[in-house]
């Protein structure tokens, strides 16, 4: 019989992780069962509201949805963001509305209100506080949508959203650290919507119904399927418009950047440096992205990266280092399946 090394060097790993993963699992499952039965107390929000979220730790698409979500309700309402603002230096509570560092905010925070010029942008981690900061204004939002918050339960959203990955369903997850849920699988029935996002384009009927059989959505619960679509590059630092690159270095600091690589494949030869989700650009890595695109061969060739990486690489230090590069990124937006079936359930239930 052959025996595995790898299979028998993990096997200490998982008895010192055993106690720690144990008392996690037992800490969020307590937790939840308080939420459901009463004891601790979610609060609604005072005006409508969207909580969008998902099980994983990230990846699943929920910030182009929350694009998606405000732009539809800032149509004919004013809107209010409730966000966290991961990766913010400041961590004091904030409100602000129009351009914002990312440094300042967070990278997505600061991507929603450049995109949406009028979003009133409130930053907590305690959502509660969030919520009060929007309402204390001369004007308060006519709509809040929040972009992570399916695991605080302290606000109970008027509708709430469950994003989750066609190539990473969460019903084929597993919790931390065996997995990359941040809950067990059955917290989806918490959800009244879910979007089945990143899935191809040419998605099948037969695909759709793989993919409601292994969810097994609750009868409250209507699901939905999504793609991205990626958008014309556009200037970080102003340069003209590229309409052509036969080489282009890709840098990205986000979860899963797979799509969006296999998409700019279709556009030309494709170069890949990968920094972690919300990664902080040092002066260390500005230079060696400037050298690696100066190394790089080809005629016309150009620095792509996603448009929440433009909102860390918009600082003074990266424009000081690749200003004069030809630096894009590419915007995306959210498709839907079922045209605007989405859209209309969502002001229906936000509405009842």
């Amino acid at each position: 019989m052959k025996v595995s090394l790898k299979g028998i060097l993990s096997i200490p790993i998982i008895i010192v992780l055993l106690p720690p993963v144990l008392v996690y699992w037992l800490v969020i499952v307590v937790r939840n069962k308080l939420f459901d039965w009463g004891i601790l107390k979610s609060e609604p929000t005072p005006v409508p509201s969207v909580g969008i979220g998902n099980l994983c730790h990230g990846g699943a698409g929920k910030t182009p949805l929350a694009m998606h979500v405000i732009g539809l309700l800032g149509r004919e309402h004013t809107v209010g963001l409730v966000s966290r603002g991961y990766g913010r230096s400041i961590k004091e509570n904030i409100h602000f509305v129009g351009r914002m560092a990312a440094s300042v905010a967070g990278d997505e925070p600061a991507m929603m209100a450049r995109r949406f010029p009028k979003l009133q942008v409130a930053l907590a981690a305690k959502r509660r506080e969030g919520v009060a900061i929007l309402m204390d204004e001369p004007t308060p939002p006519q709509y809040i949508v929040f972009d992570d918050v399916f695991q605080h339960r302290w606000v109970r959203p008027t509708v709430s959203v469950l994003v989750t990955s066609y190539d990473n369903l969460f019903s084929s997850d597993k919790m931390t650290p065996f997995g990359n849920l941040r809950e067990p699988r059955r917290g989806y029935r918490r959800a009244d919507l879910i979007v089945v996002s990143k899935c191809p384009s040419s998605l099948t009927e037969e695909q759709r119904e793989e993919v409601l059989r292994a969810i097994g959505p609750r009868p409250h619960q209507k699901v939905f399927f999504s793609s991205i679509v990626y958008g014309y590059p556009m200037a970080v630092y102003g340069h003209d418009k590229l309409y052509h690159a036969d080489v282009m270095l890709v840098v990205t600091g986000i979860s899963n950047p797979a799509p969006l690589i296999e998409a700019l494949k279709e556009r030309g030869e494709v170069e890949h440096l990968a920094f972690p989700d919300h990664h902080t650009f040092t002066k260390a890595d500005l230079r060696y992205i400037a050298k690696y695109y100066d190394d790089m061969a080809g005629l016309h060739k150009a620095i792509i990266t996603t448009e929440k990486d433009a909102m860390r690489l918009d600082a003074a230090l990266a424009k000081e280092i690749l200003g004069k590069l030809p630096v894009y990124y590419i915007p995306i937006e959210v498709a839907f399946h079922d045209g605007d079936a989405f859209d209309r359930e969502l002001l229906r239930r936000l509405n009842a």
